[in-house]
């Protein structure tokens, strides 16, 4: 019997010529894998133009769905489907190793911090300047003098840079013009650490002390007293002020009150890394132990314990911890249980420094490399020499990698597709 060709004019085919795009998607928005989509498209060509217009609905959760470090759901200059296609490519630049590098020139000696705010790179130095650079050109924007002492530490918030310096100063500037807006004397040495919650500035110092002062008018508002050895971590959540100290100890204050609500002892060695998420307090040390503490009692929930050697940094996603340690090792951890899932051994030295990007994993080293690893399948998927260069720490803005080593070299790694004129 012959097959009859189909009539593509007849009524059962009705609803895939003039379905609405809510209907439309109502049909895939339960798709999350690209090829899926691509799939249910080819149904007609009405229903491609549809799916692939640029007003389509599915295109932003999948942006948030696969993109979640990437992704920032504010005011974007590309619609979400062309902001997918953009962060796709840079994802797979990353996977494949393509990237332009560039050194930033800097006359500052020895960079001891950074921040990211806006496209703009801010460095302290030894040499007691903050460097402001356009990351996309690299030019100087502004040098900001006035510290006569290494910088330890910066803060932004909004168009406002506050800095502390190892001559016991916290200054406040404007990002924009590079103007001094306050000195404020503040420590008996060192500020080794900051924080802005809303109006207030946090600091700890070399002075075992931390301070709570006002960032509008600079006015010092609380001295907390009680740590035994130099602050250098300060967190600030829900009207707590958390740092942690080389004394090995984390201490819970009320930012308002400026009480100590609660000491979390534990820990062994100087703490050295800090973060806060889901009312858990983690803490790893010099000790080679990572602690998991509960915000509101300050009990200890979980200590890690596989590591060898102190651990230098963690970073934390969908439930799991990656650690970093001077016994050259990442390792990952089951948040919730404690429990140790793989440990990953390609690094010769020390590990410096770990971000994540959405389903990427990047870590830095002293043995002068930098890696980046599939989360899921923890594959090593590029190395990144750094030549002679030892990483000291890494960070990452819109596709691109930074690295600060020890011998005073800003490095940056494009992964962003080139864009035709």
């Amino acid at each position: 019997m012959a097959i009859k060709p189909i009539n593509r004019d007849q009524p059962s085919l009705t609803f895939f010529e003039s379905a609405s795009t809510e209907t439309v998607y109502e049909c895939v928005k339960n798709l999350t894998k690209v090829s899926d989509i691509c799939s249910f498209s080819m149904v007609n060509r009405y229903f491609q133009r549809i799916i692939f217009s640029d007003t389509f609905p599915l295109w932003k959760p999948l942006l948030l769905s696969h993109f979640p470090c990437s992704f920032q759901p504010t005011t974007q200059l590309l619609n979400p489907k062309e902001l997918y296609k953009l962060l796709k490519c840079t994802d797979n630049n990353m996977r494949k190793g393509i990237f332009e590098k560039q050194s930033l020139s800097t006359q500052q000696n020895a960079v001891s911090c950074l921040t990211l705010q806006d496209s703009l790179l801010i460095s302290g130095s030894a040499d007691c300047t903050i460097h402001i650079k356009d990351l996309n050109s690299g030019a100087l924007l502004h040098n900001l003098e006035g510290h006569e002492s290494p910088i330890f530490s910066l803060a932004v918030r909004g168009d406002c840079l506050v800095s502390g310096s190892a001559d016991g100063t916290i200054k406040t500037w404007n990002l924009d013009n590079g103007y001094l807006l306050h000195s404020l004397e503040m420590h008996e040495g060192g500020v080794f650490s900051l924080a802005i919650d809303t109006d207030r500035i946090i600091s700890g110092g070399c002075d075992h002390t931390i301070k709570i002062c006002d960032l509008e008018s600079g006015k010092l508002l609380h001295t907390l007293e009680g740590h035994r050895n130099i602050v250098n971590l300060v967190k600030t959540v829900d009207g707590k002020v958390i740092s942690a100290s080389w004394d090995s100890t984390i201490k819970i204050w009320d930012l308002e009150s400026g009480d100590l609500l609660h000491t979390l002892n534990g820990h062994q060695g100087k703490v050295s890394c800090l973060e806060i998420q889901e009312r858990r307090i983690i803490s790893s040390s010099s000790d080679s132990t990572i602690k998991i503490w509960d915000l509101d009692s300050g009990t200890e929930l979980h200590s890690f314990e596989e590591h060898d050697k102190g651990v230098n940094c963690f970073v934390l996603k969908d439930g799991l911890l990656i650690s970093g340690s001077d016994d050259c090792t990442i390792k990952f951890w089951d948040l919730d249980s404690g429990t140790l899932l793989q440990s990953l051994e390609k690094h010769q030295k020390p590990v410096t420094s770990l971000i994540v990007k959405d389903d990427l994993l990047i870590s830095g080293s002293i043995d002068n490399t930098i890696k980046i690893w599939d989360l899921e399948t923890a594959k090593l998927l590029h190395n990144l020499d750094s030549n002679r260069d030892s990483i000291s720490y890494l960070k990452l803005e819109k596709g691109k990698v930074i690295s600060v080593s020890w011998d005073n070299t800003i490095k940056v790694w494009d992964f962003n597709p080139v864009r035709k004129n």
